[in-house]
């Protein structure tokens, strides 16, 4: 016992027992601390009605509430939290239906996993490739690139549009874009890309 109680305490993750509809019934040290919480204790004490204490949507506690009973785990499911200051936090939250040996549903045990600076990249990638669209709407240039390892290629709208085709209609990649130039320079163009290249 005490060997599971210092790995319990000790997990990087924050792990916690919830009742069906009730408060939280046992937190190690790291779910309090990501939370805001001075102690386990302290949060499992605080937090008495989870679904409004706990989640940025309440809703969200329902559906996930849902796909445990329904499916019995629930795995890295993305949601926010709302720590005890109030503030808004991310994370990738497991958890598990347990059933008594008849088949009833007793508790939820989970574990949550910070994510917040993913979302933060995924955020500041999402507007960079927002950028990058918006820059290749407003030039009149056509844009290619070409992702070597993978022969993968993308030929923005105004290139397509360039020589005369919809985007659907012109290559998605390097072979297929070769199809497209005259016999006779061929060659030239691929000498020319493998001295870029090297």
């Amino acid at each position: 016992e005490k060997q599971f109680r210092d790995l319990f305490d000790g997990a990087i993750e924050g792990i916690f027992r919830t009742e069906l509809c009730g408060g939280i019934t046992m937190a190690n040290s790291a779910f309090a601390e990501m939370l805001g919480y001075e102690s386990p204790s302290q949060a499992i004490s605080l937090i008495t009605d989870p679904k409004t204490q706990l989640w940025l949507d309440p809703s969200e506690r329902s559906k996930v509430e849902a796909l445990a009973l329904e499916h019995g785990v629930v795995k890295n499911y993305e949601c926010r939290f709302k720590r005890k200051d109030g503030s808004p936090v991310w994370f990738a939250l497991n958890a598990l239906t347990v059933h008594n040996a008849n088949g009833k549903p007793l508790f939820y045990e989970g574990s949550i996993a910070e994510i917040a600076e993913r979302k933060r990249a995924e955020a500041a990638l999402h507007q960079s490739e927002e950028l990058f669209r918006l820059t290749l709407e407003a030039t009149s240039d056509g844009v290619w690139d070409w992702h070597i390892p993978s022969g993968e290629a993308y030929f923005s709208p105004r290139y397509c549009a360039i020589l005369g085709f919809l985007p659907e209609e012109f290559a998605a990649s390097y072979h297929e874009w070769s199809d497209f130039v005259h016999p006779d320079d061929l060659h030239l163009v691929k000498k020319a890309h493998a001295e870029h290249i090297t």
